[in-house]
């Protein structure tokens, strides 16, 4: 990175894009582990509820604002980061199923997954045609 600045990575610049993929990836991975122990350890708890919310679509909100910012910074690479973005969310899918390979009985909620997906990728598409 020539300046070393965090929002380099956050808008998926053209030299540090795969770093920014990473962070971003970590990130979605994160919550989802947060969110299956929350479910696991804290089941009747309205504080950890309220937590698992924010921590299931946490990701997905993330990430549309990274596309936007990433291609007000970089109008050119604005349909490349939507192919970041399916990498983001292929980790946030491995994230959530990690805690199946120790409890059969974790959950795994697709739908989430989906809803998120319906909120990040038009924007995305929207930030590519409006900046390009």
């Amino acid at each position: 990175m020539p300046d070393g600045h965090v929002l380099d990575l956050v808008a998926l610049a053209p030299w540090c894009w795969q770093e920014g993929a990473v962070l971003l990836g970590f990130l979605a991975a994160t919550c989802a582990l947060l969110r299956s122990a929350l479910l696991l350890e804290a089941v009747l708890s309205r504080v950890a509820h309220a937590v698992v919310c924010a921590l299931t679509l946490l990701p997905a909100v993330v990430l549309t604002g990274v596309l936007v910012f990433a291609a007000s910074q970089h109008p050119a690479r604005g349909w490349l980061n939507l192919g970041v973005a399916v990498a983001v969310y292929g980790a946030w899918y491995a994230g959530g199923l990690a805690p199946r390979l120790v409890r059969p009985d974790a959950e795994l909620d697709l739908r989430w997954m989906v809803v998120g997906a319906c909120v990040t990728f038009p924007v995305g598409v929207v930030a590519a045609f409006v900046f390009a």
